[in-house]
Order: structure tokens, then sequence, then C-alpha cells
């Protein structure tokens, strides 16, 4: 494979990686409004879930408990895929035409072909031209290499926290049953209105009539 093919190989690999990283850190924003809606869901349920029998009661605190330990490990989670791993950069035009300066001294200095010779200025462009398509191709292969390795990792803690995530769906799904619950049995157990005892009366004195 030539050396264009590798270089236009290797960006396409970089900018790939880029991308996969703002899907990652996309998915990630989503899971994280998801989770603060079950967080905002069990403090509204709070007052009346507190007002549960004891048995109830235990049992809703020990579901917020593990919900409490599994968001600890999806922040943990989060802190890591956001800032604990560095990825490599592509340098900037100015730094890779400085490079590219560098390789047309170092060509000039260390040359043996005098200046005046017709293929002086040809075998510059060659020598640099070559170089320079080496340059390219090392760094997209490591900046892609560095981004890929980190990508997978963001991806295994974004894996962890969907597992999490809907973890805690499932437990304030189950302590809203009980929120449910309460409310029904309370709505049942409200005591009926007293029947107005103006029909009684009437006939009473119907009857006295």
């Amino acid at each position: 494979m030539d050396l264009e093919k590798r270089i236009d190989l290797y960006r396409t690999e970089y900018l790939f990686q880029i991308d996969m990283k703002e899907k990652i850190y996309t998915r990630m924003a989503i899971f994280s409004v998801f989770i603060t809606g079950c967080i905002t869901a069990n403090f509204t349920m709070l007052d009346s879930l507190l007002k549960l029998p004891q048995t109830q009661l235990a049992i809703v605190v020990g579901f917020w408990i593990w919900s409490l330990w599994i968001l600890i490990c999806i922040i943990m989670n989060i802190y890591a895929i956001s800032g604990s791993k560095y990825d490599k950069l592509v340098n900037s035009n100015g730094e890779m035409e400085q490079h590219r300066v560098a390789l047309k001294r170092h060509f000039i200095n260390n040359t043996v072909t005098p200046s005046n010779d017709p293929s002086y200025t040809q075998e510059i462009e060659e020598y640099v031209n070559k170089q320079f398509k080496l340059y390219l191709v090392e760094l997209y292969a490591e900046c892609s290499s560095a981004y890929f390795l980190n990508n997978v990792d963001r991806q295994t803690k974004l894996t962890k926290i969907a597992g999490y995530s809907y973890l805690i769906l499932v437990f304030t799904l189950i302590v809203s049953m009980f929120f449910i619950f309460q409310k029904l049995e309370g709505k049942f157990d409200e005591p009926k209105p007293k029947h107005s005892t103006t029909t009684t009366t009437t006939t009473h004195k119907s009857n006295q009539g």
C-alpha cells in the first residue's frame, strides 16, 4: 500500500474515532438525564413512602440503599469516561509546517548534491515529500490508536452505566408500586360520608301527622 493510501486510511480511522468519542459522550448524557429522572421520582414519593408500615418501609429503604450504591458506581464510571483518559491529537498545521521546514533544512545540511546541480531542487522536494508523508502516517496511526484504546475503555464503562441505569429504573418501579398501593389503600380506607338525616326527619314527621 502506497503512502497516500495509508495516510487516507489512518486519517479516516482517526476521524472515525473522534466521532465515536462524541457518540459515547452523547449516550452518557442521555443516561444521565434518565438517572436524574429516577432520582427525582424517588424524592417525589419520599414523604408518602415514609408513612408506610415498618416492614414495607424497611423494604423500600433497602432498595434506596442499593440505588445509592449503584449511583456511586455510575458517578465513578462517568468520571472515568470524562476525565481519566488522554486522547492524543494530531499536530496543528503550524507544527506540521515547521516539521516540513526542518526536513528541508536537514536535507540541505546533509546532501552531497551541489546546490548548482539541476536536480538539486527536485531531490529536495522528493525527500521532503516522502519524509513528510511518513511523518503523517506515523502521526495519524499513533493518534488513532490512542483514541481507539480510550474509546474501547469508554465503551466498556458506558455499558456498565447502562446496566446500572436499568437497575435503578427497576428499583424505582418497585418502590413506586409501594407508593401506588399506599395511595389506593388510603383511598379505600377513607371514611364514607354520613347520610343526611333530612329524609329520616321528614319521614318521622309525616308519620306523626
